[in-house]
C-alpha cells in the first residue's frame, strides 16, 4: 500500500499531499507525529497548522499525566 505524507498547505490553507496541492515546498509545513508527541511531552502545543488549539492543549494536559503505576 502507497501511502503520501501529508503536510500543512499555506497556499491553500489546509492539509494535503503532493498529489491534492498544487503548492511548492517553501509552502508546505511537515511536522512528524514524533516531534508533536515531543513537543506534548514538554507541554508544548504544535504550531495552529497542525492541530486545533483546542485539540493540542487537550492532548498536552493528557500527556503530562504521569501514567498509574501497577502494585
Amino acid at each position: 500500500m502507497k501511502f503520501e505524507h501529508a503536510f500543512y498547505c499555506t497556499r491553500t490553507g489546509g492539509m494535503a499531499t503532493s498529489k491534492t496541492s498544487p503548492s511548492t515546498k517553501e509552502e508546505r509545513i511537515h511536522l512528524s507525529g514524533t516531534k508533536v508527541r515531543e513537543m506534548l511531552r514538554r507541554g508544548e502545543l504544535p504550531p495552529p497548522e497542525f492541530s486545533r488549539p483546542e485539540v493540542a492543549a487537550e492532548l498536552a494536559k493528557a500527556m503530562r499525566i504521569p501514567e498509574a503505576v501497577s502494585v
